[in-house]
């Protein structure tokens, strides 16, 4: 998705970001292809140490759980990242969380992600488990949005949530 077709999606106050097609299946099979590897150091040569073999094993789990969560969205037509007059919608590998515009108070863009900074107090709704995975490691009250399997640039996407937010905080 180009900038001007995001500008296209504001006209209608909204935006609405899917996955796609082939960065969602390379995506899917590079974490895959590395779920298998890891798995593999389990169960054919021994580590040696439990823990090495625990510790690979559930990286493989938590590895292939991901990709295909990512496949599935894909092929069910699940939006990725949802903005419309009500707040956002993201719909993640974790889980859905929501917030509303006036808790949210900027939008910053990475290299393959997105960062929603929250306002002091504000909390997404969602559960507990998606809070804590959706969360930032190194910044408090952000909410990353990886965007890996989108076509779209982030600073794009953060451009157009920040044009929708001032629109919306104005309201």
């Amino acid at each position: 998705m180009a900038l001007s077709e995001i500008e296209n999606q504001l006209g209608a106050d909204h935006i609405v970001l899917r996955h796609a097609c082939g960065r969602t299946i390379a995506f899917a099979a590079a974490v895959l292809t590395w779920a298998l590897a890891l798995g593999l150091m389990v169960v054919l040569p021994p580590a040696g140490r439990w823990w090495h073999d625990a510790f690979y094993g559930s990286a493989a789990a938590v590895l292939a759980y991901v990709g295909f969560v990512v496949a599935v969205q894909a092929v069910r037509g699940i939006a990725l990242l949802e903005a419309s007059e009500s707040g956002i919608a993201i719909n993640s590998r974790w889980g859905p969380i929501s917030m509303r515009w006036r808790d949210v108070a900027e939008f910053s863009a990475g290299d393959y992600h997105i960062e929603i900074r929250l306002r002091e107090g504000a909390r997404p709704v969602a559960s507990t488990w998606t809070r804590i995975a959706n969360a930032s490691v190194w910044a408090r009250r952000t909410i990353v949005v990886p965007l890996f399997t989108t076509g779209t640039y982030p600073t794009g996407i953060a451009m157009g949530l920040s044009a929708l937010r001032a629109r919306y905080d104005a309201a």
